[in-house]
């Protein structure tokens, strides 16, 4: 009869305890796949250079100068794609790294998930846009408005009918300001240059 001593039963039950803990982490093992792609700019042979986000930086990419991207050795799951660009706007999308064997699926905000061919290729949907081009200055525009004809009739009153004064008979600007009867703007404008003296002495 073998008789097992303390000693030598401690050893076996750290053995069995450590050969357990592997197999579990052998089985457990998460999956990994590298993600690739290319941004592509219509027109464009060598695009600006644009980071790739998964999840909203939790794994980050650079495009090289061709374009081309990759994230090596990403855990399988489901992972928000997104391409951060200055003079591009891109569509987000959603995609399912190897959880169905070795597949790259992808899909956009309104698509079920489809299998996508690999590496992936994204197109922007639109340039951005900044700021919108100004209207060209219009001159007319100002003369039509309140405010430029108040400033047209000023120019004129202070201008033009001074030098007028001196051509215009004093009967005919008195004969046209009995017309008017006197009144109104024109009216006045008149009077002034009739009698400039009594405007003057009238300050």
């Amino acid at each position: 009869m073998k008789v097992f001593y303390p000693t030598t039963l401690v050893i076996v039950l750290i053995l069995s305890s450590l050969f357990s803990l592997t197999s579990t982490a052998t089985t457990t093992k998460t999956k990994v796949c590298d993600v690739e792609g290319k941004v592509y700019i219509p027109g464009i042979r060598r695009p600006e250079q644009v980071k790739i986000l998964l999840n909203g930086g939790e794994h980050t990419a650079y495009t090289l100068r061709n374009g081309e991207f990759k994230f090596s050795s990403i855990e399988s799951g489901v992972y928000f794609l997104e391409v951060d660009s200055k003079n591009y706007a891109f569509s987000p999308l959603k995609i399912d790294v190897c959880t169905k064997g070795q597949t790259i699926r992808a899909k956009t905000a309104d698509e079920t998930f489809k299998t996508v061919r690999h590496p992936l290729k994204l197109t922007p949907y639109s340039p951005k846009v900044y700021y919108e081009k100004g209207q060209p200055l219009n001159p007319l525009k100002i003369f039509k408005s309140p405010m430029g004809i108040m400033i047209a009739v000023s120019l004129f009153s202070m201008f033009i009918l001074p030098k007028l004064s001196g051509s215009i008979d004093p009967e005919e600007l008195k004969q046209m300001q009995q017309e008017n009867g006197g009144g109104g703007l024109l009216g006045k404008l008149l009077g002034g240059v009739a009698n400039p003296q009594q405007s003057n002495s009238g300050r």
